[in-house]
């Protein structure tokens, strides 16, 4: 599942109801069945075969599955609270990511409050398994 941030605007809130909707049949249809979205369109794409650790250029991707696998998210910005995108699946479960941004990212355990918990670093490039503190991951933002 690809999905990419939304951009701050007054349609926001229609596009997260319209991104729930994507991530409530992705769980119906399962982590391996591809479905694309983007802040441009929220309507899903025919399936397709996907390569693990599908990443666009210029941004930073965290994955549901290990290795780069299952469903996806695409961000140029950070997300102050993943349970309030696609549906929360990547709440508290974002397995792998791969920075593609060109500058460090870091994933906190705390969502939209502060402080923000334990948090890890992730550099230029990486592209790796996040271990147990996947199952704590509840915000990204670039740092």
């Amino acid at each position: 599942m690809e999905i990419r941030a939304p951009e701050p605007s007054r349609r926001t809130a229609r596009r997260l109801l319209a991104l729930g909707a994507v991530a409530a049949a992705t769980t119906l249809l399962g982590p391996t069945t591809p479905v694309a979205a983007s802040a441009e369109s929220a309507h899903a794409k025919p399936a397709q075969a996907r390569a693990a650790y599908a990443c666009s250029p210029g941004h930073f991707c965290i994955y549901w599955g290990r290795n780069g696998t299952g469903p996806r998210l695409e961000l140029r910005r950070g997300v102050r609270d993943l349970k309030h995108v696609a549906g929360g699946r990547l709440n508290d479960h974002v397995l792998s990511v791969w920075n593609r941004s060109g500058r460090n990212w870091c994933l906190y355990e705390h969502g939209n409050r502060w402080p923000k918990g334990q948090h890890q670093l992730y550099p230029r490039s990486f592209r790796g398994n996040t271990g147990a503190f996947g199952y704590k991951v509840s915000q990204a933002q670039p740092c």
